[in-house]
């Protein structure tokens, strides 16, 4: 069966039903990069497919969003992975910086755990306070 059959086949099928979404994911992708893009909505708490418009403009999914007025939140994939891999950058870029944690001398973590019944101003602001 050539690709050309199965994309024929899979666009005749019936769209699916799509119940309440509250969560909504929204990622776009290149089926050819630089020339030819998609847009995919999910499901986000099924994980279902509910929508692939061609081109990624937005004109489709504020449409598609002004008949779904249930959706409370949009998630967008990209967004996520590129947070993910700025933070995993910014820490192998930093790691030569970052020191081991010091050994606790014994009775330290008994003191830490003791909180004063007040905070005392440091002296340094005491006497600034005086002067004033």
């Amino acid at each position: 069966m050539g690709k050309d059959t199965l994309l024929r086949l899979v666009r005749a099928l019936p769209e699916p039903h799509v119940g309440d979404v509250e969560v909504l994911g929204v990622d776009d992708f290149a089926f050819r990069k630089g020339r030819h893009y998609g847009t995919l909505l999910i499901d986000m708490a099924t994980h279902r497919p509910l929508q692939l418009y061609e081109g990624r403009d937005g004109e489709d999914l504020v449409a598609w969003l002004r008949s779904h007025p249930e959706v409370k939140f949009i998630c967008r994939d990209r967004l996520w992975a590129n947070l993910g891999q700025a933070v995993v950058k910014s820490v192998n870029t930093q790691r030569s910086r970052l020191a081991e944690l010091p050994s606790e001398p014994a009775g330290t973590r008994d003191a830490l755990e003791e909180q004063p019944e007040v905070v005392q101003r440091s002296a340094e602001l005491k006497d600034r306070d005086a002067a004033a």
